[in-house]
């Protein structure tokens, strides 16, 4: 008789977590929680049993869990508490995104549900199963009932029905992950409750106008580049160093799958003279110190330094440390926020609604815009540049950074919009008018070497310019 093979749980030790002094204080068999990831005080610490952390048996599972002390600190000991809540992040961490939004998404809808049966995760699941720990259809059937009777509720209080939708499918993905294959729930097919349209020229200039040198920065950033803001956030110097250093612009930055929505893929994209500026000026202001904040002395900006960096000093997030943090997405977000209503261009969609015309989001819209429809980018490729999926996304990484960076100069993508027509865009406009594609005759050669930084990407233009005369030359000459 063989004897049955199991791999035995691993045991962690307080000397494999080091880190957990970085959140808060060890004593009488609990970790206090008393601060983020981000060095931030929480309003509301949290405690748990340093058993229960050790259980988890893997360090990168207890570090993810520890991502809930910058979203909701509560819901930590919500989850170690529960068997059923570490199964579902085990999932998220394993076979999902790995993001630690998700991991904040999915908990906290169970911990709407629970609060409103008034069970915890483990009697859910407890009770589905029964002692034998083999579910029972008689009980799943009921489940399924009382979670539609809740989505009805959901519906009652109008909230959107791609809010209702995603609810329900982190249900059934937590009682999935414990065995329990719920029945699906047939629901409403969501509908855009709002249009996100992108911003004019002129909403942006604005925007600009009325922030701050660090806002400046991030603006010009999310609406030269088209990449999502909690991408920005995670940006280090490195990312521009190269170009930024040899004076190249267009700006090339390699985005990791690391620090992408997802985790899915790497890709690349670029920042604009405009933007490139302000980042310059702000980055200058930064070395200095004492300019951005008076509590902020001189920096030493390196390769590992956020490009965005926080500058929080107050009593509920604590002093400023001395190595630089990267600036939160929920705080980049409120910033911009808060300009956008200074600016007086904070309105609804419609009356009455929640939802704004002009949002952080929207910012990358105005990318994809200005790129595709003023700038004549092959929308496939402001799609690659903007961190999404097209069908030719193999096609285009392969093309390499240089072509990237000519169909970007090519789509001028401004900011501020020009007083009067330049050289390149009167050329270009004749080309066309004589049924002429500027694309084609700008050959690849043309695009073979960087440009250096113009803001104004004058040198750029007329090297372009050159080249679509002497080709309407060589047309006039055949006429």
């Amino acid at each position: 008789m063989t004897a049955e093979i199991l791999l035995r749980p691993r045991k962690l030790t307080l000397q494999d977590l080091p880190f957990l002094t970085d959140f808060g204080t060890i004593s009488n068999d609990l970790v206090h929680f008393g601060w983020s990831a981000k060095k931030y005080r929480l309003k509301t610490p949290v405690s748990v049993e340093i058993p229960k952390l050790l259980n988890l048996g893997h360090v990168d599972l207890v570090r993810y869990a520890l991502s809930l002390l910058s979203t909701k600190p509560r819901l930590l000991p919500f989850v170690l508490n529960n068997h059923s809540l570490i199964e579902t992040a085990t999932y998220l961490l394993r076979l999902h995104s790995q993001s630690p939004m998700s991991l904040y998404a999915y908990t906290n809808a169970v911990w709407q549900y629970c609060e409103r049966i008034a069970r915890s995760p483990d009697e859910i699941i407890l009770d589905v199963k029964g002692e034998a720990g083999l579910p029972d259809p008689k009980r799943i059937e009921e489940h399924r009932r009382s979670l539609k009777a809740f989505l009805d509720e959901m519906q009652e209080r109008k909230l959107s029905r791609g809010y209702i939708r995603g609810f329900r499918n982190r249900l059934r993905t937590f009682y999935s992950q414990n065995a329990i294959e719920l029945p699906r729930i047939p629901l409403q097919i969501p509908r855009a409750t709002y249009k996100d349209v992108a911003p004019q020229h002129v909403e942006v200039a604005t925007l600009l106008d009325h922030a701050t040198l660090r806002l400046k920065a991030a603006i010009g950033m999310l609406c030269t580049s088209g990449m999502r803001e909690g991408t920005l956030v995670r940006l280090k110097y490195y990312h521009i160093q190269e170009d930024y250093e040899r004076g190249i612009s267009p700006i090339h930055i390699h985005v990791g799958d690391e620090i992408t929505k997802g985790q899915y893929h790497d890709y690349d994209t670029f920042i604009g003279p405009e933007a490139i500026e302000v980042v310059r000026r702000y980055l200058e202001a930064r070395k200095k110190g004492g300019i951005l904040h008076r509590h902020i002395g001189p920096e030493d900006i390196t390769a590992d330094s956020p490009l965005i960096r926080d500058e929080m000093h107050d009593d509920t997030r604590g002093t400023i440390h001395a190595k630089p943090q990267h600036i939160g997405e929920k705080q980049l977000y409120k910033l911009i926020h808060d300009v956008i209503s200074k600016a007086g261009l904070l309105k609804p969609v419609k009356p009455g609604h929640s939802h704004y015309t002009l949002r952080v989001h929207t910012l990358r819209k105005f990318f994809k815009t200005t790129a595709v429809t003023e700038g004549r980018m092959p929308d496939s490729i402001a799609e690659y540049m903007m961190g999404r999926s097209p069908d030719t996304y193999n096609d285009i990484q392969s093309k390499g950074v240089e072509f990237l960076r000519s169909e970007y100069v090519k789509a001028n993508i401004r900011i501020r919009p020009k007083a009067e027509e330049t050289a390149f865009e009167t050329l270009a406009r004749l080309a066309r008018q004589l049924s002429q594609d500027p694309d084609k005759v700008l050959n690849k050669t043309a695009f073979s070497e960087p440009h250096r930084i113009v803001v104004d990407q004058s040198g750029a233009e007329k090297q372009y310019a050159n080249i679509i005369l002497e080709k309407l030359k060589e047309l006039a000459g055949k006429s």
